[in-house]
């Protein structure tokens, strides 16, 4: 209660022969004298009903309208309500900004702060950034910590530093700083913060295995999270894909079958966990308990072609099978040649190091040659050509000739040579179109048996199509490959997965592409008796 209407109702009850009318009045002559108190408490009464006052919206407005006119913070922001609301006036959005702009500029703590989230909500970043940071320095609202976390996060709002480094490590300490005291204070009203600041750890070791530190951090800041929002499904799928990325499989597992109990749609997300545990390659790729450093691989996996269309996912298909081979073959990181959208030098150069390596340990190397890109038939001898990012499918010989790669390859003093080719050599793009306009039919290519101790599964036979599958980002080929690996964890012989993935492709390209689809196998004559129960680690 106000000052002098304070005294003024106190005299009113000690003199009961002094009528309702008469205070209200005396209050209402002591408001009209500019006293900024008497104004307040008569609009405070007015809007609000009771005592002396019958509840008069308009009337209240008029008195509060008053307050504000005198620079009243409190008033202002009260008024700015009235206006938006539409309460004892018509409401008007324009007027409401006005006066909450006011109120704001007063420093009321609660304009300051509405203020900032009208503008935050508007999308006037800089603005609100502005005055988030001065309802938190000024007043130490606690509810500003969010979202000045938020907004060095994200690096907007005017907190993005000309130096792009400098930004972005000064912005995540600022941003851990605000998210931290966020949760710590209890004032993560959905968990949102929880979820952000595992999010902005999760980024520190985004490309690197997560060590017992980081992996205790996170655990927590999502466990924190689920003790206060234990139905947050955000903060669930994180914990699961924590656990899956540090390899707790069965912890994963666990989380997962949680969320569908929560999320019956869950299957359907686009998740790593959905994937993880549904038939994506991509994830839960098995592990192989000892090195095989006697093993080396050529990984090339061409996708952007300069001069014909692209093919779709070879570097996901050439990513994800170099992870297969260190991960479930043992194949020491630095025995694997990786080339991504290769030129015919590079390919040549790559296979030149593996040779090296054959030369060094006489018939004790093991070597594994993956290719996942374009290939094009001569229109005159049917040969087959592997195509270079940099080659052209009118002229062939831009392209490196299958039976040389073959030759090179054969040369080589192996132990054995596997190689997996995710391509076609009829002419025809991954889509099924063909590679060049100016050719209008498909070509049965001339394929050769290769020499040496070669063992060759190729994608397709005669003039079809190497497919995707779209679902998966992989070549159909591929996918069933390394599908299969990871359902057997690799304990399987090359004879085995052949088998496996010629049947599979075969039925599976017919019921998604409405197209047969059939890989082959070419066994040199050395390897022909034994191939088949050779393992593949």
């Amino acid at each position: 209660m106000r000052k002098i209407a304070f005294i003024i109702v106190s005299l009113f009850s000690l003199l009961s022969n002094i009528s309702t009318a008469q205070v209200r009045q005396a209050l209402i002559s002591q408001a009209e004298k500019g006293d900024l108190e008497t104004i307040k408490y008569l609009a405070e009464s007015y809007l609000k009903g009771g005592g002396s006052f019958s509840k008069d919206m308009q009337e209240g407005f008029k008195w509060m309208k008053r307050a504000a006119e005198l620079g009243d913070g409190e008033s202002q922001f009260n008024l700015s309500n009235l206006y938006l609301d539409g309460e004892g006036t018509t409401p008007d959005e324009k007027l409401g900004w006005f006066w909450l702009e006011k109120s704001a500029k007063s420093m009321y703590p609660a304009g300051v702060f509405k203020f900032a989230m009208f503008n935050h909500y508007d999308k006037n970043f800089e603005e609100a950034y502005k005055w988030f940071k001065v309802a938190n320095e000024r007043f130490n609202l606690s509810e500003t910590d969010y979202y000045l976390g938020i907004y060095h996060f994200l690096e907007i709002g005017g907190t993005k530093l000309p130096d792009v480094f400098e930004s972005k490590v000064q912005n995540m300490i600022k941003a851990e700083e605000y998210l931290r005291r966020c949760c710590a204070n209890e004032n993560d009203v959905d968990g949102e913060a929880h979820s952000m600041l595992f999010d902005l750890y999760s980024l520190q070791y985004k490309d690197a295995e997560l060590d017992k530190q980081a992996f205790s951090m996170l655990e927590f800041v999502v466990n924190d999270g689920l003790k206060h929002f234990p139905d947050y499904l955000k903060l669930h799928f994180q914990k699961g894909e924590l656990y899956l990325k540090a390899g707790y499989i069965d912890k994963a597992k666990v989380v997962w079958e949680e969320i569908k109990k929560r999320d019956f749609n869950a299957d359907k997300s686009e998740s790593i966990l959905a994937a993880a545990f549904g038939e994506n390659i991509d994830y839960l790729i098995p592990k192989c308990k000892f090195s095989s450093s006697n093993t080396c691989a050529v990984i090339i996996a061409n996708e952007n072609y300069k001069r014909v269309p692209n093919v779709p996912f070879a570097i996901n298909d050439g990513n994800v099978f170099r992870k297969y081979l260190i991960s479930s073959f043992g194949v020491p990181e630095e025995n694997i040649e990786y080339l991504e959208d290769a030129s015919l030098n590079d390919i040549k150069y790559a296979l030149a190091n593996i040779s090296q390596r054959c030369n060094a340990s006489k018939d004790q190397v093991s070597v594994i040659v993956y290719y996942a890109g374009h290939g094009v038939p001569d229109d005159k001898t049917a040969e087959a050509f592997l195509l270079p990012v940099d080659g052209f499918g009118t002229d062939p010989s831009s392209g490196f000739n299958l039976d040389d790669f073959y030759a090179s390859l054969s040369e080589m003093p192996a132990k054995s040579i596997v190689v997996l080719l995710d391509a076609c050599f009829s002419g025809a793009k991954r889509d099924g179109g063909m590679l060049m306009a100016t050719r209008g039919i498909t070509i049965k290519p001339k394929m050769q048996v290769p020499d040496g101790k070669l063992i060759v599964l190729s994608a397709t036979s005669n003039d079809e199509t190497a497919f995707p599958i779209e679902q998966q980002k992989h070549g159909l080929f591929t996918y069933t490959l390394l599908r299969k690996i990871q359902e057997t964890g690799g304990d399987i012989t090359w004879g085995e997965l052949a088998d496996y993935v010629t049947a599979t492709v075969k039925n599976r390209s017919i019921d998604i592409n409405g197209k047969l689809q059939t890989p082959t196998v070419s066994v040199s004559s050395s390897m022909k008796d034994i191939w088949r129960n050779i393992k593949l680690r």
